[in-house]
């Protein structure tokens, strides 16, 4: 018995994308399976093994992030993780912390890059990176980076 994979069309492009800039976009994914988290860790390993930098961009939609989150892919990339929080209207002081805790400390990400959100939540994340000393891993911006 043989199981195929079924890569998406917007992942195959991402992955073509990427060996011109070096960003591995995946921003616009909206649905991750095993069959895309395989994808991207072998992705990721002939890039380490060829050598080549890499950044990854993480899915926008919440529940990718947190089901690759779950599946330890940030932890596997050594990724920057980038959480869009503009939409975020009902943020509570300790989601921020919680959001800083697994993504640098529990995933290992190299990077965490917070675009915008409530205020509170902005002061949660800043004063949850300061006790824990990871602020040199945290950055906080009103717009959405170039690169993505």
């Amino acid at each position: 018995m043989s199981v195929q994979l079924q890569v998406p069309l917007l992942l195959l492009r991402a992955f073509d994308d990427c060996r011109s800039t070096g960003v591995l976009d995946l921003t616009t994914i909206n649905w991750v399976d095993p069959a895309l988290l395989v994808s991207v860790a072998a992705f990721v390993d002939a890039a380490v093994e060829e050598g080549r930098e890499l950044e990854v961009s993480g899915p926008y939609r919440l529940e990718c992030r947190r089901y690759m989150s779950r599946m330890r892919l940030g932890q596997i990339l050594g990724q920057t993780v980038l959480v869009d929080a503009r939409r975020t209207t009902h943020a509570t002081g300790s989601f921020g912390a919680q959001i800083v805790k697994r993504v640098l400390m529990t995933e290992q990400a190299e990077r965490l890059t917070i675009v915008a959100g409530p205020s509170r939540l902005v002061q949660s994340i800043q004063k949850t990176g300061e006790v824990l000393g990871v602020t040199g891993q945290l950055e906080l911006v009103s717009e959405l980076p170039a690169s993505v």
